[in-house]
């Protein structure tokens, strides 16, 4: 199983001061580890400039796949409903881990999560759990009747985490990623996948059914219509479509 880069950069440190050491003590003429390349991989919670979603491809059979879904039945059981809800919402990374119980309204005719708080990494605590990015980013997100059972059913009490580690801790976002996200997606051959491609299918089926920039706006928790429209227009139908109806006295 492959290591997150800070888990490689936390074994480095130790190692890099006490070469460092020998080489100020005369033991050694110079410090290797000075050379050693970090591994870097781009942040996946960070927008591109043409965000691309998810692709449809043909199966064997001429059937169409809808690669979003196939990524999510790849990912192991003990994390799939938590991929279940952000293909149905498209949160951001650091909202989808902050969701407490509290945060669930599934009781309802309309059941719907609400996103009122984020996961972050501070300096010198780890992660945390703190105010969301902006106050365009509190908003209320339906969900399907299928997808609050299966969220009811973990009978989560209001104020823990909805998704936790098998010990009960926060999940690390960068452990995610490398360990059951980007093998999920190298299964279903789309390895440049990453969680915000979840965001921005989302944004483009919301405006194939027909919502508009306001409304996928609010949904994404954008500061701006124009905002989501500049992100977005190169996802929208470039049909001008039938001609106006007119109707003139003859």
């Amino acid at each position: 199983m492959p290591l997150s880069d800070n888990t490689v950069r936390n074994a480095l440190s130790p190692l890099k001061a006490c070469l460092s050491t020998a080489r100020r003590e005369g033991l050694i003429r110079h410090n290797p580890a000075n050379e050693a390349t970090l591994p870097h991989r781009a942040t996946v919670d960070a927008d591109e400039d043409r965000p691309r979603p998810f692709p449809r491809v043909e199966g064997e059979q001429g059937e169409m796949i809808e690669t979003m879904e196939l990524v999510v039945q790849l990912v192991p059981s003990p994390h799939r409903l938590m991929f279940e809800l952000l293909a149905a919402t498209g949160v951001r990374r650091s909202e989808l881990l902050a969701f407490e119980g509290r945060h669930l309204v599934l009781d309802e005719a309309r059941p719907y999560v609400m996103v009122r708080q984020r996961v972050r990494r501070r300096r010198g605590e780890g992660l945390v759990i703190g105010p969301l990015k902006s106050r365009y980013s509190r908003r209320d997100l339906p969900i399907s009747m299928a997808l609050a059972k299966r969220l009811l059913a973990l009978d989560i009490a209001p104020r823990l985490l909805v998704f936790q580690s098998s010990a009960g801790t926060m999940l690390d976002p960068d452990n995610l990623a490398t360990r059951v996200l980007a093998p999920a997606c190298e299964g279903a051959d789309v390895e440049w996948a990453g969680f915000h491609t979840f965001r921005h299918t989302v944004a483009s089926r919301l405006f194939a059914e027909g919502r508009n920039v306001v409304q996928v706006q609010r949904w994404l928790g954008h500061h701006s219509a124009s905002f989501t429209l500049d992100t977005y227009v190169h996802l929208l139908d470039n049909d001008l479509g039938e001609p106006l109806a007119m109707s003139f006295a003859e």
